[in-house]
């Protein structure tokens, strides 16, 4: 990497990947709209989590060049960085995201990647490679800039445009790291709607749902307020359509390291917990928010945790009852924690590498359960022995080595000086128990929790029939092919789900 400041803000992103190159060099990127596309709501939605995601490529992008009309900014498009006109807001985004790591500029240049939102307009400006995209409704096109459809841009529906940000900001990346020999392809032409999660060639004929005034989301937990967490709640905050109680759960805080795929994370917010920052977010669009720190199952256990829930949910959980829960946790331990809760429907979204998935994970059909299919991750070794070898070393390596393992150095230093600090300091250490940490960038954890809170509202609309068994209970997308797919998984025949597990549910919901 050749910015040691990109380092400090994370760089899962550069570690070695099956499919890609490695970026050389550090780029430039022209973010560019025409008057039409940048005044519409949905064409906004698109440009600042485009610009948001962008400037979360630390060591990838240098500059990011914005050509964009002065046009006023519509209210609730900017879930922070919000300023008087769209260029000004998306400028303070990238400032407020990388600080000093990627410049932001309205002088034109050679743009080694040009990403126009909508159709193309004006005097075409220097560039190596140009794609467009639009996304709307339910409805996503991301291509050649002369094949965009005319679409109309004035749905405030988030999903679409989200989901187009994170695969136009996935072909930029790929554009800037070379696929290696063999491997993926760039997108030439991709139509595709999040109502079906089928892929369409045309536009005019793929489903675009039902229009959407209010909606109440049935009461939800979100179990996991990092990457995937944190994008499904922000495209949830930002459609004023939607209103609902949530209750978030975590135990961790925001660390540098995460900036570069936290979608609501900035600068500013290092140190934060995430419950707390989500919680911002929710409650200032209306959302009623119950937040935890305890993690799980740490709030089921703990009759404090639950003090201040809602009065209707807070005898639900006396009975171990949890209806609806959307599982954002990225290791399989918390997952099996969650699952042996037995919730009454489970839904959870999950990258790996350049894919997601986001399944229905559903005790009342014959697919899998959440543990089915994720073994534990093996112990390490304690953490108090762990925190008595790092004792041993010097404080630049005790950082170096934090740093590898995507954990606190401040946290673990005051941990090992006095291991009575909190759970925040053992969460980090427990960290070094994992090792280096997976492969991972902002655009695929927000278009997986884009996805899930696509199925969240589908689910409040269609009930179970938001994961249709005849499609499958699975819903995956790869950047390195990118294409939609459904699939089936059935349970595993060791798993407990196939007799304790699914009795417990049984007793636990009377069917």
């Amino acid at each position: 990497m050749n910015d040691p400041t990109a380092h400090k803000l994370g760089d899962r992103h550069l570690r070695p990947i099956d499919g890609l190159a490695r970026p050389s060099g550090q780029r430039r990127v022209r973010i560019t709209a025409g008057d039409a596309a940048a005044r519409s709501v949905a064409g906004q939605h698109t440009l600042w989590m485009l610009a948001n995601l962008l400037a979360r490529q630390f060591g990838v992008i240098a500059e990011i060049e914005l050509a964009l009309p002065r046009v006023p900014l519509h209210a609730r498009v900017a879930l922070f960085g919000g300023r008087g006109s769209l260029p000004d807001s998306l400028a303070e985004v990238i400032r407020m995201v990388a600080g000093t790591a990627v410049r932001v500029t309205d002088v034109p240049a050679q743009a080694d990647v040009e990403v126009v939102v909508g159709r193309p307009w004006g005097e075409q400006l220097p560039s190596t490679h140009r794609i467009a995209v639009a996304g709307s409704g339910w409805r996503v096109f991301a291509g050649g800039p002369d094949a965009v459809p005319e679409v109309n841009l004035d749905d405030a529906n988030t999903l679409a445009p989200y989901f187009a940000a994170c695969i136009i900001g996935g072909e930029v990346f790929k554009r800037l790291c070379g696929l290696q020999p063999g491997k993926g392809r760039f997108i030439d032409a991709l139509t595709l709607s999040l109502w079906d999660f089928h892929p369409h060639t045309d536009w005019y004929q793929a489903p675009d749902g039902p229009p959407i005034d209010t909606v109440a989301l049935p009461p939800f937990y979100l179990v996991g307020a990092g990457a995937v967490g944190q994008a499904a709640a922000a495209a949830l905050a930002a459609w004023d359509a939607l209103r609902g109680h949530v209750t978030i759960i975590d135990l961790e805080g925001i660390d540098e390291t995460n900036l570069n795929r936290y979608p609501l994370a900035t600068l500013a917010d290092v140190g934060a917990m995430k419950t707390e920052l989500l919680t911002k977010y929710l409650a200032d669009r209306g959302f009623t928010v119950h937040r935890s720190d305890n993690g799980w199952p740490g709030y089921a256990l703990d009759p404090l945790a639950r003090s201040k829930q809602r009065p209707d949910l807070q005898t639900e959980e006396a009975a171990y009852r949890y209806r609806l829960v959307l599982s954002c946790v990225d290791k399989n331990v918390p997952r099996h924690a969650i699952q042996s809760y037995s919730p009454e429907y489970l839904i959870g979204a999950s990258t790996n590498g350049l894919g997601l998935a986001v399944a229905a994970y559903d005790m009342r059909s014959d697919f899998e359960c959440l543990k089915c299919h994720n073994p534990p991750e093996p112990k390490g070794p304690a953490v108090e022995e762990i925190a008595e070898q790092l004792r041993r070393l010097p404080k630049d390596e005790r950082r170096r080595r934090a740093e590898a393992c995507g954990a606190d150095w401040k946290a673990v230093e005051q941990y090992i000086t006095d291991p009575r600090c909190g759970k925040l300091g053992e969460a980090e250490m427990e960290k070094f128990t994992a090792g280096s940490p997976d492969w991972s960038v902002g655009f695929v954890s927000t278009a997986s929790g884009t996805l899930l809170a696509a199925q969240l509202v589908k689910f409040a609309l269609l009930g179970r029939q938001a994961f249709p068994e005849s499609e499958g209970n699975t819903l995956r997308f790869n950047f390195l092919n990118p294409g939609l797919r459904w699939s089936k998984h059935r349970r595993n025949p060791a798993c407990d789900c196939i007799a304790e597990g699914r009795r417990r549910y049984l007793r636990l919901w009377e069917v």
